[in-house]
């Protein structure tokens, strides 16, 4: 299976990269800002996604302190990023998306709790409309080996 993985190098991402290259029948595509890679660059999205079967989109912005601070950011990275890698995944006729939340969504109230709200409502949204299976998973306390 063809696995388009965004935030690909974050503390999640590094992890579930390796787990899903131990399975010799997945072909992983990795998609990261640290490897000069934009979720809100359309024809970069386009061409990683191309003939994907799933996506697993983790990139995001995190930290509810800073988000506090610069939230035009956030809001711009994870609501509008996730906004379009639900839409190329719509046309290019993905199979599955599973979007990255975050338990501050539900438990928490700041510029961070949000955005990531908000990605759950653009995912049900495109289940609505376009019928992308699309799951939302809420992490909370997320820890292990790597982290910073």
């Amino acid at each position: 299976m063809k696995i388009l993985v965004t935030g690909s190098h974050g503390f999640i991402g590094t992890h579930l990269v390796a787990a899903l290259k131990a399975f010799a029948e997945n072909e992983v595509i990795p998609f990261d800002c640290k490897t000069g890679q934009n979720i809100l660059a359309k024809p970069q999205l386009y061409q990683s996604m191309q003939g994907c079967e799933a996506v697993v989109h983790l990139a995001a912005q995190k930290s509810v302190p800073r988000s506090w601070q610069e939230p035009n950011q956030f809001f711009k990275t994870n609501i509008t990023g996730t906004y379009e890698v639900l839409k190329v995944a719509v046309d290019l006729k993905v199979k599955r998306v599973v979007v990255a939340s975050s338990s501050s969504a539900a438990y928490g109230l700041s510029p961070y709790a949000v955005s990531k709200m908000t990605t759950e409502w653009l995912a049900q949204m495109f289940w609505n409309t376009f019928q992308l299976d699309a799951v939302c998973l809420r992490f909370f306390n997320v820890f292990g080996p790597g982290q910073d």
